[in-house]
């Protein structure tokens, strides 16, 4: 497989070495002690499997110092500074790394969490691209069919009563970095699927006798945005969006409990739960290279999760998800 690729796999060495910290010219086979008799090792302190600053990514263009052996920024703001790992050893290290942390995924084009298991279903995320496209393209209509429905009127009506209403007592979403990320098409703190679950919120604080209202009024204090919002999860599911769905499921877990379905809101907090953990919420990033209005957002986002697992396990009397000992950032 690494002749396809182009690269030249190393010589085989044995017994293999798998001690952290161990000598590099104990690592070295002899054949290789032959071909390479005076090049230094260009990283020993992060060859070894347990090493923390494993990486997954593969940059084209990626500049080592021997100095120092930090990796450049990449060109995403939200990407934290990480080591980048010669291509060549790559694909082994993102195998066998043994410690997690914090990354940039190149696929879904977002910051996640990679603990020692997940780098060993990083190929199945490959897919079809078309496919893939052509779903968010449904998506994207089907949630500006939603909001079109809507008059201008009702919109910003729906709008300010989520603001208002909720999320001034459980801060759930940063609002001025929703509404930039709205504003300039970016997906970092905003999604489609997000605002359809802030409008249908909305709803639940609205004059129910306003025409307008009544003409999106389903049966037991639902509403057509409420559905459409359960319609749009599936997609949204199986490729997860960050701190965008991580929100939108709380919010519409809450709309769950409102109309008497607790178990399936319960399930939906815990969903939004486990992916606070995929994208690394639970990290303490202050001391990383990340935006301040990142950083910001994700204490905050971090912090929403929290409070309502202890909202769901006082409510259903059940055990909380998020543990303290799990979390490492400051709440």
């Amino acid at each position: 497989m690494l002749r396809e690729k182009g690269a030249e796999p190393p010589p085989a060495s044995h017994p293999p070495q798998t001690r952290t910290g161990a000598p590099q010219d104990e690592e070295t086979s002899p054949q290789r002690k032959q071909t390479q008799p005076a090049a230094p090792p260009s990283n020993p302190d992060n060859s070894t499997p347990g090493s923390q600053q494993d990486d997954f990514l593969e940059l084209d263009q990626v500049e080592l110092d021997n100095s120092s052996h930090r990796g450049e920024e990449t060109e995403s703001s939200a990407s934290p500074q990480v080591l980048i790992a010669p291509r060549k050893e790559g694909m082994v290290k993102r195998l066998l790394s043994t410690r997690g942390h914090l990354s940039f995924d190149q696929l879904s084009g977002r910051l996640r969490y990679f603990g020692p298991t997940t780098n060993c279903h990083v190929h199945s995320e490959y897919g079809s691209i078309s496919e893939e496209t052509r779903e968010s393209l449904e998506q994207s209509r089907r949630a500006e069919k939603a909001i079109r429905f809507l008059s201008i009127e009702t919109h910003d009506y729906l709008l300010d009563l989520y603001w208002q209403n909720y999320n001034s007592v459980l801060h759930v979403l940063h609002r001025y970095a929703f509404q930039e990320d709205k504003e300039s098409g970016r997906t970092q703190f905003y999604s489609a699927f997000l605002h359809v679950c802030v409008l249908a919120m909305g709803y639940r604080y609205a004059d129910k006798s306003r025409p307008d209202i009544q003409r999106i009024a389903l049966p037991a204090r639902e509403s057509t945005l409420h559905r459409e919002a359960k319609y749009m999860l599936e997609y949204e599911l199986e490729r997860p969006g960050g701190i965008p769905l991580i929100s939108a499921l709380l919010i519409l877990g809450d709309l769950e409990c409102g109309v008497g379905r607790d178990n399936l809101g319960w399930l939906y907090a815990g969903m939004a739960v486990r992916l606070a953990f995929d994208i690394g919420l639970h990290l303490d990033t202050r001391s990383s290279n990340l935006p301040e209005r990142e950083v910001e957002v994700r204490r905050m986002t971090l912090w929403a999760c929290v409070i309502y697992d202890k909202y769901w396990a006082l409510f259903l009397g059940r055990p909380t998800s998020m543990k303290v000992r799990g979390i490492a950032a400051p709440v």
